[in-house]
């Protein structure tokens, strides 16, 4: 992915310092939700459904490896900094290293309102545990921002 802007480039680092202070799951936590059908309850509350559905249904599109339905859904700050053709190969690339999703659990969320390198407002980022065919063990870190009123993914990073 290229990355062309500085405030983007900084949630990126914001999310990969997060990401690597992420524990590893076991197999036998991150055993605890499947895939189809959405995302299953855990022990995280979200207290907005808006987002959780929002998040859902990328994640949903994802896993289909509808990498341009993912690209149209984001928000601007994630079109930004890739075109859709860009977004697509990145996705393929990854998928073919680590396979398709398998299980995926929340693990955390967290809503915030001040990030560096970023316009003020409402973020809101939701960590996954999650078990891809070719690996046992990773973690899914989608966020997203309010957007002239409504929820919009602007960052996807995996561990």
């Amino acid at each position: 992915m290229w990355i062309r802007n500085a405030s983007l480039s900084l949630i990126l680092l914001i999310a990969l310092a997060w990401l690597a202070g992420c524990s590893s799951p076991s197999n036998e936590e991150a055993g605890a939700q499947g895939v189809s059908g959405g995302a299953e309850q855990s022990a995280v509350q979200v207290d907005d459904p808006e987002v959780q559905a929002v998040v859902d249904a990328w994640l949903e599109r994802l896993d289909a490896g509808d990498h341009e339905a993912t690209w149209a859904m984001a928000g601007s700050l994630f079109k930004a900094e890739l075109t859709a053709e860009q977004w697509g190969e990145a996705m393929a690339a990854m998928r073919e290293n680590m396979g398709a999703v398998t299980q995926r659990r929340l693990h955390e969320y967290t809503v915030e309102t001040i990030m560096p390198g970023v316009p003020e407002g409402r973020y809101a980022m939701f960590e996954y545990r999650s078990v891809f065919e070719k690996q046992d063990q990773g973690a899914e870190l989608v966020v997203c921002a309010r957007e002239e009123g409504e929820w919009r993914v602007v960052g996807y990073f995996v561990q």
